[in-house]
């Protein structure tokens, strides 16, 4: 069998093209033989052939492996390994690990793995006792060919069980690996630190379950031992050979790879020795700026930034410039590291020089000069805020972003003084003819542009101490570099920033700039100024006095809109972006325009009526146009049309999804009553395509497009019969009736907007089927999982509640929904879920509902009990524990949250309730989480962070909300300021004991009570 698989492998490697395919349907033929993989692991190993065919044969026995090895494996094919072949094999070619050559080593490792995945440790027990046996003795090529597979071994195979057991054992040897810098490879010492990171990743898992075992491993002498030896290696320079100094960034980069993921997961550990290792890495970074910008940023150098080393991995210059960036990133979050940055006697020395380094890592290297400048979709994507292409440009410019978020006032000055320093620097190169003098202006005013909203805050802000001469930039610089048109991604950057800080423009100059954008637009310039004047276009339409840019409306739409037949991919979204903004300028002007706009945008979505980054920005334009009452009657006769017959003819359940998001467009802008073309061409087909498909998208979008069908025509929906005599209301309580069924799926997440606005709008024709409905509901709501769809379910309830309260109670407490009390469903589900709302006006109609219901003292609301979650210090071995309390308490309990966490206004301002629960102690638990956290722990009775954010998101809804139903802005409750109310709720209910208020608050807690105490008698005790 060795001298046949030896002949055909000879053949496999023929230059003959038919003497290679009969070689390799004989190799075929020869995998189903038992032998087979014993001849080849042996070949691989065997001194006395050539080193080529050592290479095919284990590539061969690689493949052989993955389809033949074990039959549960996903690849599997053919007849599995014998046992016996399984045994000669693994013992075979164990032995390649210790070949002499690398390439064989490798090859040898990755069969050893994949034999190890399916074999370990059942039928190789001893494995890994051999791997650390190689390890502590082996020679170099031994201990490289061991580390190959120990670095697959801890990564996939390892459970945290048996890590605890081998973790002793390995990682001394790692360690010892690591600091034999005269005997290993930087490779082979680099390979040591991945693999001790992924020992860190195991621990990180091992910590929720076994905390403190988990640091007592990791405090002595484990980190101890290891940061001390990567400060060692941080500090290491060499200088003057290139092939080692690039082999000196592949072992760094292991080393600041490890410290992110030590720093992330353990940051306690790292805290007394972080100072320590941010040294090295900043002094890297001062070191290293002259290299990239005479490597990376002037244009005649041949430097290769990348090399792969010998094992096929790619390291190299910018991976170790991403991976300190992100060190420092990490760090400045950090308590231990905050007086670096900024001292006791508020100097920033530090930070300016950090600053300083962003901005000199920001310039635009020589590659991607040489890319944008002849691929717009690639320019468009890169120069993006929100860019996913990751760069060192990026990367400076998240730190950036991080260090404004935690020294907000002194990154903004260090930021203006470092840019006045470098440009003034810049100019003086510039003068003594340096070619590359542009590229640090347009880096300072990327990264000012970024600021731009805060700094116009500080700048606006009497208190604040921040110093900026934006007049003298816009002066002196951004004016004069318009017209650089040598100079075009200068002349691109300052178009960007004058629209950034369009709000500051003074007048005469804010028509200039959008004259000169106008201008750049319609000439033939270079790419990157176009898209640039793009983007600057969409600002000042955005931001601008419409004053300044209605001049301008006529030939933004002309040159903007012939641009959408000649851009594609990201250019094209930009290009949809602007027109957008362009049509809002004056509706008269825009419908002189319809007849370019209309044509042009319906065939940009015929093209990508399925491209999720380009259908929702036609969709926002075909609203737009919508909702112009000069522009409705003949956008809707020239897009409707289209749209009705895909419902009618298309097969493609996407492309129907998207033109029903585009038909919802229209209603949603159109009239009301509609025109008549709506119910009769187009609802007909809607409804069918509801009570006929399964696809969710098509559902979820004919929902919210069904809601605006209803919102806007109820009536002539009611009045329409289709041959048989049944009427639109039939088809929509049709609609509505199946997605109530057990078997539908919970999807629908507006489903309850729907049926909210069909009772609104039905009224009287609605009431001989409500009870009906209500039932359906409330059997939907008892089996409901889905967050999303329990509240849109609840809200029907909360809008019923609002105008038929006694109604409500009565009906659902006489209802019998599988063997279960009607209103005991709706409270239990509703105040169990009422938390977790989101949408602003959700919650606040959920919340006024919530205490109408404790207002009617209702003895059927007071005898329902309900669950509540046990405090977490007491559930923290079993969090899944509840006990039962009165309904009336759950709502008083949810209350006094809302209470709190509801911010009204734009700005957030804290109410006197804010500061005096701030200065209370914190409420202490048993969990031990914040001895892993190097964290500021805020006031325990301050809305926390994460909540203002989600309240910052809420407020996005509820002004979607707005925009999406007109209904909402007439709706008292939306004008109602729920932190008053329930202030003004709590006082009634206190002065006149409602519902035996005195005795429910005696049940709340210490943090609970404290609030109510204060918001009734306005005092603490």
């Amino acid at each position: 069998m060795d001298q046949a698989v030896y002949e055909v492998l000879s053949r496999v490697l023929s230059p003959d093209p038919n003497i290679r395919m009969s070689a390799e349907l004989r190799l075929r033929d020869l995998s189903n033989v038992p032998e087979y993989p014993i001849s080849l692991a042996k070949m691989t190993i065997s001194q006395d052939v050539d080193i080529s065919y050592r290479q095919s044969a284990v590539i061969n026995l690689k493949n052989y492996v993955v389809s033949h090895w074990s039959s549960t494996s996903e690849t599997f094919a053919g007849i599995e390994t014998t046992e016996e072949a399984k045994a000669i094999v693994r013992e075979v070619i164990f032995n390649g690990l210790s070949d002499p050559s690398n390439k064989i080593r490798v090859a040898s490792a990755y069969v050893i793995s994949k034999i190890a995945h399916n074999d370990w440790p059942d039928y190789w027990p001893d494995l890994l006792d051999l791997l650390i046996s190689l390890l502590k003795t082996g020679s170099p090529e031994q201990v490289h060919g061991a580390m190959r597979v120990m670095t697959e071994f801890v990564t996939h195979d390892i459970t945290e069980v048996q890590f605890s057991q081998i973790a002793p054992i390995l990682l001394p040897e790692l360690l010892r690996i690591l600091r034999s810098d005269q005997v290993y490879s930087y490779r082979t010492r680099g390979r040591s630190i991945a693999i001790f990171r992924h020992c860190i990743e195991i621990l990180f898992i091992c910590k929720e379950e076994h905390p403190e075992a988990t640091e007592s491993f990791l405090m002595a002498p484990v980190i101890p031992d290891w940061l001390q030896i990567f400060i060692n290696i941080l500090k290491q320079h060499t200088t003057d050979n290139e092939e080692r100094e690039f082999e000196e960034y592949g072992l760094k980069l292991e080393v600041v790879k490890c410290l992110n993921l030590i720093i992330k997961y353990f940051p306690k550990l790292l805290s007394s020795y972080l100072i320590a290792l941010l040294e090295p890495i900043w002094l890297d970074l001062v070191h290293q700026r002259e290299r990239f910008i005479n490597n990376f940023i002037r244009p005649s150098s041949d430097f290769i930034s990348t090399c792969q080393d010998s094992d096929g991995e790619v390291f190299g210059f910018e991976y170790l410039l991403f991976a300190q960036f992100e060190f420092v990133g990490l760090s400045v979050r950090k308590k231990s590291a905050k007086p670096l940055f900024v001292q006791d006697n508020g100097e920033s020395t530090f930070l300016k020089q950090v600053v300083w380094i962003i901005l000199s890592y920001m310039q635009m290297t020589k590659e991607q000069v040489e890319t944008w400048l002849t691929d717009a979709n690639q320019f468009v994507a890169d120069d993006d805020d929100e860019t996913f292409n990751f760069t060192v440009r990026v990367a400076a410019g998240d730190l950036l972003e991080i260090l404004l978020e935690k020294f907000p006032e002194k990154t903004l000055q260090a930021l203006a003084e470092t840019t006045q320093h470098l440009i003034e620097e810049s100019n003086i190169a510039r003068a003594a003819g340096d070619s590359v003098w542009w590229k640090v202006q347009e880096a300072c005013l990327k990264a000012v542009g970024f600021v731009s909203n805060e700094l116009i805050t500080a700048l606006q802000d009497k208190a604040s101490k921040v110093k900026f001469d934006l007049p003298g930039l816009f002066e002196h610089v951004v004016f004069d570099h318009l017209t650089a048109t040598e100079y075009p991604f200068l002349q691109g950057r300052a178009f960007v920033f004058a629209s950034q800080y369009a709000v500051m423009l003074p007048g005469e100059l804010a028509s200039r700039y959008v004259s000169e954008a106008v201008c750049a637009i319609q000439g033939i310039g270079a790419i990157p100024v176009k898209v640039s004047a793009l983007r600057a276009l969409q600002n000042f339409c955005r931001h601008l006095d419409v004053q300044y840019v209605a001049p301008f409306q006529s030939n933004i739409i002309e040159n903007v809109a012939n641009l959408l037949n000649i851009v594609s991919e990201d250019s094209l979204i930009l290009v949809l972006e602007t027109l957008e903004e362009a049509i809002k300028i004056n509706h008269v002007v825009t419908a002189r325009y319809e007849n370019l706009i209309g044509p042009l945008i319906i065939d940009v979505w015929m093209k990508h009526p399925t491209d999720h980054t380009i259908y929702p920005l036609v969709t926002d334009i075909f609203e737009e146009l919508s909702s112009n009452v000069d522009v409705h009657a003949s956008f809707q006769a020239r897009a409707l049309p289209p749209l009705a017959n895909i419902l009618i003819n298309n097969t493609d359940p996407a492309v129907t999804a998207s033109a029903i998001d585009l038909i919802a467009s229209l209603v949603k802008g159109g009239p009301s009553p509609l025109p008549s073309p709506y119910i009769e061409h187009v609802f007909p087909p809607l409804m069918h395509l509801m009570l006929t498909t399964e696809d969710r998208s098509i559902l979820q979008n004919g929902e919210i497009c069904l809601k605006y069908f209803v919102q806007k025509d109820c009536t002539r929906i009611a009045e329409w019969n289709d041959v048989n005599g049944k009427t639109g209301l039939d088809y929509v309580i049709q609609f509505i009736a199946k997605s109530l069924q057990p078997t539908e799926s919970e999807s629908a997440t507006f489903f309850g907007d729907l049926v909210v606005k069909l009772i609104e709008k039905a009224g009287n024709r609605l009431l001989p089927v409500l009870p009906e409905l209500l039932r359906a509901v409330a059997a939907k709501l008892e089996s409901a999982r889905t967050a999303t769809f329990i509240q849109s379910l609840l809200m029907i309830f909360a809008h019923l509640t609002l105008n038929q309260k006694s109604t409500v109670i009565n009906f659902m407490s006489e209802s019998v929904i599988n063997g279960k009390n009607g209103l005991d469903i709706l409270l239990n589900t509703w105040l169990e879920n009422h938390d977790s709302f989101q949408g602003h006006y959700n919650i606040k109609i959920s919340a006024i509902a919530l205490s109408e219901l404790f207002l009617s003292c209702d003895p059927r609301i007071q005898n329902i009990k309900v669950k509540e979650i046990m405090t977490r210090s007491r559930t923290r071995q079993n969090p899944h524990q509840y006990v039962y309390i009165s309904a009336t308490l759950k709502i008083i309990k949810l209350l006094v949250s809302d209470l709190q966490n509801a911010a009204e206004g734009d700005n957030l301002k804290r109410s006197e309730l804010d500061d005096i629960l701030d200065d209370e102690e914190a409420i202490e638990t048993d969990d031990d989480d914040d001895e892993w956290e190097d964290v500021e722990e805020p006031s325990p009775f301050a809305p926390s962070e994460d909540y203002i954010v989600l309240s910052e998101f809420n407020k996005i809804r509820e002004l979607e909300d707005l925009e999406d139903d007109p209904d909402i802005k007439d709706s008292p409750i939306y004008h109602t300021n729920l932190r008053e109310y329930l202030m003004d709720f709590f006082r009634h209910c206190a002065s006149h004991n409602i519902n035996n208020f005195a005795e429910i608050c005696s049940a709340l807690n210490e943090e609970e009570q404290l609030k109510l105490r204060f918001v009734i008698t306005g005092s603490r005790t």
